[in-house]
């Protein structure tokens, strides 16, 4: 028997119930405590993390501010204040409170644990995985350490070390569906395909209705080209989370992808509700469907995503004008001079301008569902946009007199700091400038088209280790814009690149352009086709197998021979 009012007692009874997962339990003993002797911190402490634990944060906090008030030197009440400001998202002022708790008591592994957890909210992968090390290296079978820390390393790309993280956590967690789902990403962002299909399954089987982890197989079912079962996965997901725009998203990717326009565009719709860094306008005036009759009315388009949908998608502009519309093109300040060209009466203003009075607005990636568009009704005509005639003849009197034909080349898209949601896209498309030099002949010129880092700061060092010839020309820094690059493939005979947004300038250009593509590419390409509807100038090159850039630039080098009547080359090296 207990006496009544034996707080040591209680506080023991408490604690052991907090530690069985008896939450409830164990706050009713926190409470009894703390009225019984409401002087001393760590009973306030206690009581805080319950409440915060149960998700009563304000309640938590205030137990949580009172024990520190009597006792701030205590780590334990500075580590559940900070655990209860991460829950409200304050992850700033948390970690500098779980600073002060590993200051007084270095060997706290629940406090570096959960600094770990602030740092990772923070974006601070680095830091996070140094504070997951010091708790683990204190407490090794923390499992959400375990998992966290891989989640951290996953950030960083360091995919191995994330995939041993998982590994220990499963190994205090047989049976638990995020660590199989986590462990599944980076398999995946490893390219073993199958092995993070197994774990996706595995995922699943655990807890059937894990939207992310159906989201996750869709992803990887596509790109193990078992298009229907993707369908199937993203379907499922749907099912189970109507509203999560993800899901949408990648069904619309694949409806597209496999040529189900109709579809792809409805679901790409969801695209609008997720958080996007560019090309986003919130705007108090109505979006435009497509009903609302907009003769007379002034149209706002507003472009979104990158470059290169921006490029494709301005053809529909003339479109909006043609119903009567005084239409308005909000585009990157880098871009506005070229789609100037497109059309008279379409005023063309930077994304940082305040635009004139209109009407109504739309998303330059929802005119093809307004307008209808299938493999059949892509607008044309095409060339859409046209170089400046005074920066073409530039160009042509900086090249000089021709030797021979020119080609434009583009190996890597890039890595922009403010478009870092593009990154494992272009990732997966870019090629290693080793492969692109293969396609050295000497007959012809080959001139740099590559905008953008690290391939630009890396080409001088890519030249001298693998392109010996003089007939290659870095025009880097005279690419000021899409205006200057548009003018000087009008002095090309040909572009070959696996940046799209090149691929999409030089097409929308009508000049003869060929794109490199990935055995799985972006939607926009299609499956199975050498050619694009959206660009009647353009030739498709596709890895028949994952990652097979060599047999791809086998067949360009033999193919641009032939174009230009060059006796064919010798075979390639490996």
């Amino acid at each position: 028997m207990i006496a009544p009012g034996d707080v040591g007692a209680l506080n023991l009874l408490g604690a052991i119930a907090h530690r069985q997962g008896r939450t409830e339990t164990a706050l009713a003993l926190f409470v009894e405590v703390a009225e019984i002797d409401p002087t001393l911190a760590h009973h306030h402490a206690n009581l805080g993390t319950v409440l915060a634990e149960l998700g009563r944060l304000e309640e938590g906090l205030a137990s949580l501010e009172r024990a520190m008030a009597l006792d701030p030197s205590q780590p334990d009440a500075l580590n559940s204040y900070a655990f209860a400001l991460g829950l409200r998202g304050r992850h700033e002022e948390a970690l500098a409170y779980l600073e002060r708790a590993v200051r007084l008591r270095p060997d706290h592994a629940n406090a570096l644990y959960n600094r770990g957890n602030a740092l990772l909210a923070l974006g601070r992968n680095a830091e996070a995985v140094e504070a997951y090390d010091r708790a683990l290296a204190l407490a090794p079978r923390n499992r959400d350490a375990h998992l966290n820390r891989g989640f951290a390393l996953s950030g960083l790309k360091r995919h191995e070390e994330a995939l041993a993280s998982y590994d220990a956590a499963l190994g205090e967690d047989a049976d638990n569906a995020e660590i199989y789902h986590n462990r599944s990403t980076v398999l995946y962002a490893l390219g073993r395909l199958e092995a993070a299909l197994a774990s996706c399954e595995a995922a699943i089987r655990l807890n059937p209705s894990h939207v992310e982890a159906l989201i996750t197989r869709g992803a990887i079912l596509s790109f193990l080209e078992r298009f229907e079962d993707s369908l199937a996965s993203y379907d499922q997901a749907i099912a189970h989370d109507p509203h999560h725009a993800v899901a949408y998203v990648n069904r619309a990717a694949l409806r597209l992808l496999t040529g189900d326009f109709p579809g792809g565009w409805a679901d790409w719709e969801w695209r609008k509700t997720l958080k996007t860094p560019l090309g986003r306008r919130e705007d108090p005036r109505p979006e435009w469907s497509g009903a609302e009759d907009i003769q007379g009315k002034a149209v706002l388009l507003h472009w979104e995503q990158g470059f290169g949908d921006t490029l494709q998608f301005a053809r529909y502009a003339p479109l909006v004008r043609a119903r009567g519309a005084r239409v308005i093109m909000s585009v990157p300040d880098c871009l506005v001079a070229l789609i100037s060209s497109l059309d008279p009466g379409v005023t063309v203003i930077a994304d940082d301008v305040t635009p004139p009075p209109f009407d109504l607005h739309a998303p330059l990636m929802s005119l093809p569902l307004i307008f209808g568009t299938d493999l059949g009704t892509i607008p044309g005509p095409v060339p859409y946009l046209r170089p400046d005639a005074l920066l073409t003849e530039r160009w042509r009197a900086k090249l000089g007199e021709r030797r021979g034909p020119r080609v434009g080349l583009a190996w890597n898209g890039g890595f922009r700091p403010d478009q870092p949601h593009l990154w494992d896209a272009n990732e997966k498309r870019n090629m290693d400038f080793a492969h692109m030099a293969k396609l050295d002949l000497p007959e012809l010129d080959f001139l740099s088209l590559q905008k953008g880092e690290p391939a630009e700061t890396q080409l001088p060092g890519l030249l001298a280790a693998h392109w010996p010839g003089r007939n290659f020309i870095n025009l880097a820094a005279d690419l000021t814009d899409f205006s200057a690059t548009a003018a000087l493939i009008a002095n090309l005979d040909l572009v070959i690149t696996v940046d799209t947004a090149i691929a999409h300038l030089a097409g929308a250009l009508g000049a003869q352009v060929w794109l490199l593509l990935p055995h799985v590419p972006d939607w926009r390409w299609l499956l199975g086709r050498d050619d694009s509807p959206w660009y009647p100038s353009m030739r498709l090159f596709r890895q028949p197998r994952r990652g097979d850039w060599p047999s791809v630039i086998a067949r360009v080098r033999d193919e641009l021979a032939l174009r230009f009547g060059i006796a064919r080359p010798h075979p390639i090296n490996p």
